[in-house]
Order: structure tokens, then C-alpha cells, then sequence
């Protein structure tokens, strides 16, 4: 044999040597030697007449090796020849893989491609393929798939949810034997901003008569995101009839004007929270005035006049009071203050003023 597989251990027989001699019987010595063709006599030795590697080969780097052999007879003549000796090329095994990006968005559509698997492999020309392997590291692998070379999200990420993952993955040869290696690799789910998904007023009444100012709620804001900040806008849109009566200051809803529940019981805004980002969230809110028992405004008496003579305690007239809250009801007194001069001279029944003497004109 004038070859040898690349990778075999040194000392590794390479062929047996041989001689042509018109002695029948003789024998012969093999050596090394200088001349034509011995530039790598080095690599090798001779033992009895097997020719022996002296290191370990690699057909990658160099592919064949030329070595000058002389065979010596026993009365020592000799010839001698130059060998080519061959360093077979064996399938090695693959030494590394990589991917070329480990991180995709969150909510990515299941499907989206991670990256391209590539491999490592001293072996020119091969080509691989790529699978899932339980080992160490697999932890995640149904997280995912792999068509061709490319590795694939199996399912659309949440970066609030999970925000890395690990799968193992082993990359075969396709030169018939089948070599192969695996390794983990960890994907990172990136945070993308996320639109906020609802907002909240911490209280949505007030009552009437507050003056314009007045804090009628907090704003809060539901947002994946966290740690995200929020600006609160009044907005054009359905329902923002009832806007121009209130205004916002930082994350609190005030009111523009005092409210009067007997001319309007509630108002429809429309209220936007923008997140740092520029995604916003909007929504209705219903303002509900309260209604606050108000101060009567005036009182009425149906008749002021009383014919002398009369009984005491003859009704003089119904007393009647205006007051805004609707269907409210009312006791009557006579009190102190400025024009009782009179008072003893009168009762109250119930909602009428009656005399509490006889009167006389002319006195």
C-alpha cells in the first residue's frame, strides 16, 4: 500500500516493503535515505520491512508525503526508489455549529424565522442537516422548528411571559457516515413596546356645586410594559360631548366649571393614555354629578291680607318655598331676625300662616 487514512495514530503501518533480486533466497534491509524525493522521510520510519507513520496525518493540510526507501541485500548492494505515499481523506466530524441572530421580537407570528444554522467542519463540500436532540439544553426545543438550515419560532413569544429559551440542536454530516454534533444554544425574546389596553378612573362623580378645579379622580393606565409612564389627553371622538366642561392635569381629571345637577346629571368625555412610545389607549368615561341638597332660594305666602275681627287663628294664607331640589319638602317657623316685630301676633300650621289674635284696623 502506498496510502494511509488521514487521522490514523503514529506508528501506524503503512505498507509493506518489498525487493525484486535475481538471488533467489536473499534478504534484504530497508532504510531511509537522502536523495530524490525524500523530502519527507521524517514523517516515517521502517521497522523490519513495514513502512510506519511517524506522526498523525491530516489530508486537509497536506495530502501526500514523498519518501526515499533503499533495500540493501545481504553482501550490502542496495537500490534504491522514491514512494508517493497518499493521505487518504476520512469523513471527520463536525466541530462546531452556529446560528446567526439568537434573539427575535415578542409577538412575532409563529413561523418567523430565528436564524440560519451553519456548521463547522473540516471536511470541504459537506453539507448537513439540522435536528432537535434531547440532551442537555432541550428544555425548549417543542418552542420551536427547523426547515432547511433556518431555525423557526413555533409559537408567537411574550417577552412579560418568558424572555429567553433554550433548545439543543445537532448537525449531521451527509457523507454517508453520518457524523454528527449538538449543541444548546439560548434565544432571547426582545421587549417590543406594546400598545396600553385599558384605562381607569379612580372615581367618576363629583358633586354639584364643587367649584371649577376640583380633582374628580386619578387616571391609571393597564400596559404590559412595565415601568412605563403615561400622558392623559381629552380626545375627539365618540362620546367626548361633555370635554369642554373638564380638564386633566398630570394623571387626575378635573372639572372645568361647579356643576349643577338640576340642569345636567352627567357628561360623556373621551380620554386617550399615550404611553412614552407613542402607542395610545382610548375610552369613554360617564361623569355622574351628584345631587347635593341646595339652599331654598325664596319663600312665598299665597295671601298677605286678614279682615279685622277675624278669629284668632283664622288661616291667612299657604307659605310656599323655592328651592332647586326637586320634590323636596319643607317645615315652616317664625324666627328672630330683622322684621319679627311682629311674630307673637302669629302661628304656623303646617304650611299656613294663621292669626293669633283678633286684629283691628283702626288700632
Amino acid at each position: 500500500s502506498e496510502a494511509i487514512n488521514e487521522n490514523e495514530s503514529s506508528g501506524a503501518t503503512v505498507g509493506t516493503l518489498s525487493s525484486t533480486d535475481a538471488d533467489f533466497g536473499d534478504t534484504f534491509t530497508y532504510t531511509l535515505v537522502a536523495g530524490n524525493g525524500s523530502t519527507d522521510n521524517t514523517s516515517f520510519s521502517i521497522s523490519g520491512s513495514n513502512l510506519l507513520s511517524s506522526a498523525i496525518f491530516d489530508h486537509e493540510t497536506k495530502d501526500s508525503y514523498s519518501i526515499r526507501v533503499r533495500t540493501t541485500d545481504s553482501n550490502n548492494l542496495w537500490y534504491e526508489e522514491e514512494f508517493t505515499i497518499t493521505v487518504n481523506d476520512i469523513n471527520e466530524i463536525p466541530t462546531d455549529s452556529a446560528l446567526t441572530s439568537t434573539n427575535i421580537n415578542e409577538n412575532e407570528s409563529s413561523g418567523t424565522i430565528v436564524g440560519a444554522l451553519s456548521t463547522t467542519d473540516i471536511d470541504d463540500g459537506d453539507t448537513f442537516t439540522y435536528t432537535f436532540v434531547t440532551g442537555t439544553g432541550d428544555t425548549d426545543n417543542g418552542s420551536f422548528s427547523i426547515s432547511g438550515s433556518n431555525l423557526l419560532s413555533g409559537a408567537s413569544f411574550d417577552y412579560e411571559s418568558k424572555d429567553s429559551y433554550t433548545v439543543r440542536i445537532q448537525t449531521t454530516d451527509t457523507n454517508g457516515t453520518g457524523l454528527s454534533y449538538a449543541q444548546n444554544f439560548t434565544i432571547i425574546i426582545n421587549d417590543v413596546n406594546e400598545v396600553p389596553t385599558d384605562m381607569a378612573l379612580s372615581s367618576i362623580t363629583i358633586d354639584e356645586n364643587e367649584s371649577s378645579g376640583t380633582t374628580i379622580g386619578a387616571l391609571s393606565t393597564t400596559d404590559i410594559d412595565a415601568g412605563d409612564s403615561f400622558t392623559y389627553t381629552l380626545v375627539t371622538g365618540t362620546g367626548d360631548s361633555g370635554n369642554g366642561s373638564f380638564s386633566i392635569s398630570g394623571s387626575s381629571l378635573l372639572s372645568g366649571s361647579s356643576f349643577d345637577h338640576e340642569t345636567q346629571d352627567s357628561y360623556s368625555i373621551r380620554l386617550r393614555t399615550t404611553d412614552t412610545n407613542g402607542l395610545f389607549y382610548e375610552e369613554e368615561f360617564t361623569i355622574t354629578v351628584n345631587d347635593v341638597n341646595d339652599t331654598p332660594t325664596d319663600i312665598a305666602l299665597s295671601l298677605t291680607n286678614i279682615d279685622e275681627n277675624e278669629a284668632s287663628g283664622t288661616t291667612i294664607g299657604t307659605l310656599s318655598t323655592t328651592d332647586a331640589d326637586a320634590v323636596d319638602s319643607f317645615t315652616y317657623t317664625l324666627v328672630a331676625g330683622s322684621g319679627n316685630t311682629d311674630n307673637g301676633s302669629f302661628s304656623i300650621s303646617g304650611s299656613d300662616l294663621l292669626s293669633a289674635a283678633i286684629f283691628d284696623h283702626e288700632t
